[in-house]
């Protein structure tokens, strides 16, 4: 009973990982302001795990993390101004469908087939 619907949530997570990729998130390499891109040379920065995986596979875990309600915020603080609007939209849009509506949805089909 619950293929569909634990393929439907992949696919969205799949999807917002796709707008992160697209909207370069995280990529402080690429930035344009010098103290954003001086954060690589110290030993904390946000996002530090996925530094030796695939960006789009590390997209991929920070949606899955968000969509469960792990809420890392860090990565918003060093973003640039219009990223950082970006990034609050599609916080909240991600959490309004995958944590609250689907995963709510999967709870209900779970509870109605046992």
């Amino acid at each position: 009973d619950l293929k569909v619907f634990i393929l439907f949530y992949v696919i969205l997570i799949f999807m917002f990982a796709i707008i992160f990729s697209i909207l370069d998130l995280a990529n402080y390499s690429k930035s344009s302001d010098p103290a954003i891109r001086a954060i690589l040379d110290g030993i904390n920065y946000p996002n530090k795990e996925y530094l030796h995986i695939n960006q789009f596979v590390g997209h991929f875990f920070t949606v899955l993390r968000i969509s469960l309600g792990d809420f890392n915020f860090d990565a918003s603080q060093v973003l640039e101004p219009f990223q950082n609007q970006i990034y609050w939209v599609m916080w909240l849009i991600i959490v309004t469908l995958t944590c609250i509506v689907f995963l709510n949805f999967i709870i209900a089909e779970v509870s109605a087939s046992y």
